[in-house]
């Protein structure tokens, strides 16, 4: 898969393809599918070409917005493709499968995420809107714990899972 991005979109690198591998694991082929941060749109491209019942795709960027609605229609697959801020485009609407590739590079000091830079720039710890944290199982998880472990899902004797929290803010 090649994709040509324009000068100012963020490119599809590694992990951009990894997301894209676990993508086309998954049946989607009646699922509505958002892509926040669609960039070049590649995993938007992919749901779409998977044949995702839906697909939607929201950048903050106007030129990746444009990039991405140009690139859909020359393949002829049907993404709608929105400007805005993470999922404010697309509030109250429910979604089967979202994916992202969020911003979670580190910067040097205190530059502004703006430009190209908001496709990577993550603040200064590189958790400008993704926050990790590690807390034990709730009941409904402890409940699942022995179907989940002999499944595979997880560990043995695991007792904590990893939530990840994406933060959006609203520019004023």
């Amino acid at each position: 898969m090649v994709f040509k991005t324009p000068p100012g979109v963020y490119a599809p690198q590694d992990d951009t393809w990894l997301l894209a591998e676990a993508l086309l694991r998954e049946n989607i082929t009646a699922a509505a599918v958002l892509d926040v941060g669609t960039g070049s749109g590649a995993l938007a491209l992919v749901a779409a070409g998977r044949g995702a019942a839906q697909v939607t795709a929201v950048d903050v960027s106007p030129l990746a917005v444009a990039a991405t609605w140009l690139r859909a229609r020359l393949k002829g697959l049907p993404v709608r493709v929105l400007h805005g801020d993470l999922l404010t485009p697309v509030a109250g609407r429910g979604f089967d499968l979202i994916v992202a590739n969020p911003p979670y590079v580190p910067v040097a000091g205190r530059r502004a995420r703006r430009g190209r830079g908001l496709a990577w720039q993550a603040g200064a710890d590189g958790r400008a809107l993704l926050d990790r944290r590690t807390i034990p199982f709730g009941p409904v998880l402890r409940a699942q714990a022995p179907w989940l472990e002999a499944r595979g899902l997880i560990a043995p004797g695991e007792t904590k899972e990893e939530l990840v929290v994406i933060r959006a803010e609203r520019r004023t």
